[in-house]
């Protein structure tokens, strides 16, 4: 079975590529790390295995030897893998070495690319990496102590020199050493820094100084990992373009009570308007079991010009107790109402006798209409127009009640303003 290694973005949902959804929604394990938004493991299927591997620095975590073990194991097994990463899985995300380790076991494997933090950030605090006035070049740089250790050909006078925008990702407890650095090798104090952490997320925060002073401004706010460190002119832009915490509900924590089904679509408002929504059921919604209370209910509706239903789900749920969508439809507009979004119910008037549709200006007042149950439960059929109207002459002949009667199908208004006849089938008592 083919085994991915899938970037997820940097936090928000919404940047999430089709093809690192259409992955998780085959996967049968999923192996995730620290920065991926619980959000996007919803897309994995229920029977899908979720396996922690995230790294925390300072915390207790799982090795990257064991890491690489446990992926080829699950691939050898036959099982569809996605290593899922934050961000871009060849940027900083040691996909790369995952990636020799699945070569050397002989194991088929893809890489999904995924929208890397360093230029989705930036972004999302309002600051351009590149401009025509600021900055013509970037470069990305990890600012993590281990790998200067294992790479000493980083060449910070180069970075100081580069005339353009510094971006460092996973650097925030050894920012101030990287600043120290960069001034020991000519960039000027004075150049802004911004520093942004858990961007593109609803909770994003931005901190804003200069080389010289960033470092004590983290230390005097206690400004946690992870963060994103960005470096040059071009973060004096933020402050006309930052557009993300303009959002009217930015920074406010909303919790939803909705039942989880009910709730996506208004969940996803609330967050496109920058709220952090926690959705917290209080509600379930269970099929209501059958009884004779609710079968007479139903099976007087004809006789009434308007049902007034407290709730959408009451709506659907009322819905499945008929037997076909055409006596639906037919039966109970106000459902239709509301699901084409119609300002005002119009009262139930049946559009159809037998399979010839009648225009609205033109159809006949409806009598006698034939309603019910699934024909495992009954047929009740009534000789008596619908409450508010009334026929020429009374339907012939007259249908019997019946819990255990077969009725060929509902029938609209008559065919014709001067009869009943035919309005109403007569149906075989049993």
């Amino acid at each position: 079975m083919p085994m991915y290694l899938v970037g997820a973005g940097p936090g928000d949902p919404g940047l999430l590529t089709l093809k690192a959804k259409r992955c998780l929604e085959q996967a049968d394990v999923v192996v995730y790390d620290y920065l991926v938004d619980q959000r996007i493991l919803a897309h994995a299927r229920p029977q899908a295995e979720l396996i922690y591997a995230g790294k925390r620095s300072g915390s207790p975590s799982m090795t990257q030897t064991d890491i690489n073990r446990l992926i080829v194991d699950r691939a050898r097994q036959g099982q569809t893998v996605v290593r899922l990463k934050g961000g871009d899985p060849f940027l900083f995300g040691r996909g790369g070495e995952e990636a020799q380790e699945l070569v050397k076991a002989g194991l088929a494997f893809e890489i999904v690319p995924g929208v890397t933090s360093a230029l989705a950030v930036p972004a999302y605090a309002g600051i351009p990496l590149t401009h025509r006035d600021h900055a013509s070049a970037v470069a990305i740089v990890t600012g993590h102590k281990e790998v200067w250790d294992t790479a000493p050909h980083l060449n910070w006078a180069t970075l100081a020199g580069v005339g353009g925008t510094l971006v460092f990702l996973m650097g925030t407890r050894q920012l101030g050493n990287n600043m120290q650095r960069l001034m020991r090798h000519g960039l000027s104090g004075h150049t802004p820094v911004a520093l942004v952490r858990w961007g593109t997320r609803p909770d994003q925060d931005v901190l804003v100084g200069t080389v010289e002073t960033i470092a004590d401004l983290v230390e005097q706010r206690g400004f946690e990992p992870p963060a994103v460190a960005v470096v040059g002119r071009v973060v004096e832009l933020r402050q006309q373009l930052r557009w993300f915490e303009t959002k009217p509900l930015f920074g406010r924590r909303i919790v939803v009570t909705r039942p989880r089904l009910q709730a996506g679509g208004f969940v996803e408002h609330l967050e496109q308007y920058g709220a952090t929504v926690v959705q917290f059921p209080t509600i379930e919604t269970v099929p209501v079991a059958a009884s004779d209370r609710l079968d007479a209910a139903l099976d007087a509706l004809p006789s009434y010009d308007w049902a007034v239903l407290p709730a959408s789900t009451a709506c659907a749920t009322s819905l499945s107790a008929w037997p076909s969508a055409d006596s639906t439809s037919a039966a109970w507009p106000g459902c239709a109402w509301r699901r084409s979004a119609q300002r005002r119910p119009a009262p139930w008037k049946p559009a159809t006798c037998g399979s010839k549709p009648y225009p609205p200006s033109t159809a006949p007042k409806p009598c006698c209409p034939c309603w019910g149950r699934s024909p495992s439960s009954g047929f009740s059929c009534r000789g008596r127009p619908r409450r508010g109207t009334s026929c020429p002459k009374p339907c012939a002949p007259p249908v019997p009640r019946s819990t255990k009667s077969g009725c060929t199908k509902p029938f609209g208004p008559p065919p014709g303003p001067q009869s009943c006849a035919g309005c109403c089938k007569p149906v075989r008592s049993i």
